[in-house]
């Protein structure tokens, strides 16, 4: 009979060759489903299956990579003057409603954006929102702004997984993740020309822009002045007649890792609506916690800055002692997780929303939230949890409380935005879905076809 230290060492040795397999599984899986056994075959790759493995990313594989590059992506995005100088001129921030609310529907959008495939009607309806919201402000938002902002959704995702995840994402994902931003830009109609290049022989996406030398002409319309309610008749043509192309999705990702390096560089700086934009950020997601965990909370955030970001955005340089709590949990978390954790089942998807609207209200209800209860719906659970209880006696609100502030009834796609803009625009949005599918005709099709 084995003893319990020969039974305990039996154990592990039959765990670890079972852990190991189990773990890089779906990794495997995935290459083989879609064919990659070389560089070349990273060209073929349609937006349809860029989204496939982008999703099981999202949902199975590196779910805190995006999630964490959510929450500081748009953080990081408030860190140029240009772009919060109008944000704070629209009233963006001055309002608890409009920033709280504008927070919530942005990642509302980008999340339908990347919870469906392209060819889906949901996916392309959420384009067009983001592109019908983008017109009511015309030319105040620039193409490099909008470069950029893709740039932030397209590379922090893997930026994250190499810093914090169990595992880097390999070649076949890094192209997914280009193939897909790269069809979703171009439905944006963002003139791209300006990244063409910049990673051009630099393996550390460092590169100079050679070929910038044109830019997007936004012809004049009714429109430009934000303050504007009525609808534009169609959406504006595309201006961009002769768009470059990329070898494949990984070519695109080190050009746009290289222009978001040179944007920063420029662009980057100080002023006081980014302290205010960023503050204002802060109070919203610290405001559900109790009082006594958000000065703590706040540190722990700060971790994960850029030395730059923290200087641009106002933002303390946290304590030793934080930095390094947060760096041995997330690397025990790394390790653990690599070898000995098993994956996560596929019975335990991480979806942020639902698939199919309420047969009722025909409205979407998310299945969580992590500081305002936007558009949740009120059920017994939802309210009474643990955590919703804990939030609700440090003084936020739980779903079903302030209705006419929180919507639980749902949200429908078109109605996401601004108050005034609230179910706004549906016919702008019909012709500019139509003027997507031509500029990406299928979801199965290969968007390296495209260009010159």
């Amino acid at each position: 009979m084995l003893s319990t230290t020969s039974s305990l060492a039996l154990a592990i040795a039959i765990y670890l060759p079972i852990q190991h397999v189990l773990r890089h599984r779906r990794e495997r899986q995935t290459a083989r489903k879609y064919g990659h056994k070389s560089r070349k075959d990273l060209a073929r790759m349609t937006m349809d299956e860029a989204g496939e493995i982008m999703r099981e990313l999202i949902e199975l594989e590196m779910t805190d990579a995006f999630n964490i590059s959510l929450g500081y992506g748009f953080l990081q995005t408030l860190a140029f003057p240009e772009s919060s100088a109008l944000l704070v001129h629209t009233k963006q921030i001055h309002n608890p409603l409009q920033s709280s609310k504008r927070l919530f529907d942005t990642s509302v959008l980008m999340t339908e954006i990347v919870s469906f495939t392209p060819s889906s009607p949901r996916f392309r309806q959420a384009v067009s929102r983001i592109n019908y919201l983008h017109s009511r402000y015309g030319d105040r938002i620039t193409n490099s702004q909008l470069i950029y902002v893709l740039g932030v959704f397209a590379c922090n995702p893997q930026i994250w997984a190499e810093r914090w995840e169990w595992r880097s994402m390999n070649e076949l994902e890094v192209a997914a993740l280009g193939t897909f931003w790269m069809g979703v830009g171009r439905m944006m109609r963002i003139d791209m020309r300006e990244i063409k290049g910049c990673g051009k022989d630099d393996p550390r996406y460092l590169g100079r822009v050679w070929s910038s030398s044109s830019t997007t002409s936004e012809p004049e319309n009714e429109i430009n002045n934000h303050d504007q309610d009525q609808d534009q008749d169609e959406p504006k043509d595309d201006n961009n007649n002769n768009p470059p192309s990329w070898a494949d999705g990984l070519d695109w990702m080190i050009d746009m890792r290289a222009y978001m390096d040179l944007h920063e560089s420029e662009y980057l700086g100080r002023s006081e609506d980014t302290d205010a934009l960023v503050e204002e950020t802060f109070r919203m997601m610290l405001d559900p916690l109790p009082r006594w965990i958000r000065g703590w909370v706040r540190k722990v955030a700060a971790v994960g800055f850029e030395e730059r970001f923290r200087r641009a955005s106002g933002v303390p340089t946290p304590p030793r002692s934080i930095e390094r709590f947060v760096t041995y949990s997330r690397l025990f978390t790394k390790y653990f997780r690599l070898y000995l954790g098993l994956p996560r089942p596929a019975f335990l998807t991480h979806r942020a929303i639902p698939s199919h609207p309420d047969p009722i209200t025909k409205r979407y209800s998310p299945g969580a939230y992590e500081a305002y209860p936007y558009y949740v719906k009120p059920t017994f659970w939802k309210r009474y949890n643990p955590v919703a209880l804990l939030r609700w006696v440090s003084g936020g609100d739980r779903p079903g409380d302030k209705p006419e502030k929180y919507q639980p009834e749902g949200y429908k796609i078109e109605e996401l935005g601004p108050p005034r803009w609230m179910g706004k625009g549906l016919e702008w949005m019909e012709a500019d879905v139509m003027r997507g599918m031509q500029v990406v005709p299928d979801g199965g099709t290969c968007p390296f076809g495209f260009g010159d």
